[in-house]
């Protein structure tokens, strides 16, 4: 899930408003909801999603505090059902194969579309219509329809930066410590002469963690443009000018990419076992196993990452930012096929759209326990004696639903929201907004073809083989498992939809 996997997200001044409460200071947008009292029993929903490490120890206290909110006002009670993001994929999936209770779930990209194609999520229009008005009123039309699979709408975009440009992420105090200019690396040339300088000067330091093969973001290190639709793996666009599919493994600039990351870990700037390590980039910053990583990264992300990770970061962008399909649906909440009330399911999901108190909840925890108020309107600060490494919770604000109605943490710049919009406004619209790739027609080759890619990718991105010898292995298995096929299917695909949509 992550230009990063896990995971790595404008439309003129309509996009700029998509967000309609993009200030923290802006009061909440009204929700469907029900008021007074019902005969109805409560009903349980459960809400299923990523969590970094383990699970908050006081993760039951912040159900119960979310569960005085919800019942009295739409008569439902919330299980909480956190996952670990090396689990999470595996684990969703597991359940709703089965007949596990499941209502809310989050999603990304082709993890979205697998599991459409599956029926494993829901068609949402009608319940948009009908218990959705907070949502439509927070998120705009062209975004919802950009999540859009087979002319119906599966999942809802999280109003969050979606503005992620692929880039670089390493710890301050080695900026610091040798006066390093981040603001003059553009290219990935600049990156390398930054990792030369610390490696020479402190050869022992592990420099970068996450092989590239873990940031979506990797397609586009070495493009000008590029455009994953929806599903990076089985062909890409790489001209803002035309709508042809092209095989990014067969490019000149994936191979000058595995290239350079082979040159890199031979030269001892990526970690040895990045190729087999189950760290995640994050956990090995802290941990001192690394000093930084390539990534996505957000609009002040160098405070809000610092702030959530419990580690000093300075981020740079090294490639625009393009707004696709993949990148409305780089997170998005949709509806299990196993929830036994998708009504109250969109009750509940409209509210967490709109109501503050539910969000600061869910992404900060108790006032007074997990973080208290400042003197500034709408900031919050950890209560005294308490840190980010001792915080009995924390969830990841980019994950719920309606970041931008919550408290912003200290550090974070009064301005933020106002950037976000500004850089959501400033991507690069992609020819192809709005499409989805449906893999169903081709769906034994898409298995065979990601079969070889899980065998492949990683060792290539992360410079762990020689490319000159396992590239071109790469490519003739890619052939053979069928990616010529996937890629005719997803331009005949492409082509349909661009004739409706007049592209």
């Amino acid at each position: 899930m992550n230009k990063k996997k896990l995971g790595l997200l404008a439309l003129t001044m309509s996009v700029m408003m998509s967000f309609a409460a993009c200030s923290s200071k802006t009061a909440a947008p009204k929700s469907t909801e029900n008021s007074g009292k019902t005969s109805e029993a409560t009903y349980e929903a459960t809400m299923a999603y990523i969590q970094f490490g383990n699970t908050p120890a006081d993760l039951q206290l912040v159900q119960d505090e979310v569960n005085k909110i919800t019942v009295p006002k739409i008569n439902v009670k919330v299980k909480l059902m956190p996952i670990s993001m090396t689990q999470y994929t595996q684990q969703l999936n597991l359940m709703l194969s089965g007949s596990e209770k499941l209502d809310l779930v989050s999603v990304f990209n082709d993890f979205y579309s697998g599991l459409i194609a599956k029926g494993q999520l829901l068609p949402l229009d009608d319940l948009l219509n009908k218990y959705g008005s907070g949502i439509k009123s927070v998120i705009s039309a062209d975004y919802l329809k950009a999540t859009t699979f087979n002319g119906k709408i599966y999942g809802v975009t999280s109003s969050y930066d979606i503005s992620k440009p692929i880039g670089i992420v390493l710890k301050k105090d080695l900026v610091d410590k040798y006066n390093i200019d981040m603001t003059k690396v553009k290219t990935m040339q600049d990156l390398e002469t930054v990792l030369q300088t610390i490696h020479e000067k402190e050869p022992n330091t592990p420099l970068l963690s996450k092989p590239l093969a873990g940031t979506y973001g990797a397609l586009g290190f070495y493009t000008d443009y590029v455009d994953p639709l929806t599903d990076g793996n089985t062909g890409v666009l790489m001209s803002k000018d035309n709508l042809k599919v092209v095989n990014y493994y067969e490019t000149e600039e994936y191979a000058n990419l595995v290239k350079l990351m082979r040159k890199w870990y031979q030269a001892g700037y990526i970690k040895k076992d990045i190729a087999t390590s189950k760290d995640e980039g994050w956990a090995d910053m802290k941990a001192g196993k690394a000093s930084g990583m390539l990534s996505t990264v957000n609009v002040y992300g160098e405070y809000t990452d610092s702030i959530s990770h419990g580690v000093q970061v300075v981020e740079q962008a090294i490639s625009p930012a393009y707004l696709t399909t993949t990148s409305i649906s780089g997170h998005m909440w949709s509806i299990a096929r196993n929830s036994e009330k998708p009504e109250k399911a969109m009750q509940l999901l409209d509210l967490l759209y709109t109501n503050a108190e539910l969000n600061n909840l869910l992404i900060y925890g108790i006032e007074g326990k997990h973080y208290v108020k400042t003197s500034e309107a709408n900031v919050i600060d950890y209560p005294q004696g308490v840190t980010a490494t001792t915080v009995g919770y924390s969830g990841l604000n980019w994950q719920f639903q309606n970041m931008s109605i919550a408290y912003i943490q200290k550090g974070t710049p009064a301005d933020y929201w106002t950037k976000v919009k500004e850089a959501n406004a400033k991507m690069i619209k992609s020819p192809a907004l709005g499409f989805a790739f449906d893999p169903a027609p081709v769906k034994t080759e898409v298995a065979a073809v990601t079969n070889v890619i899980n065998q492949y990718k990683v060792p290539l991105e992360s410079g762990t083989v020689d490319p000159e010898k396992v590239l071109p292995e790469f490519i003739s298995k890619l052939k053979a498992a069928g990616m010529d096929k996937i890629i005719a299917e997803k331009q005949k695909q492409l082509d349909t939809w661009a004739q409706a949509n007049k592209k």
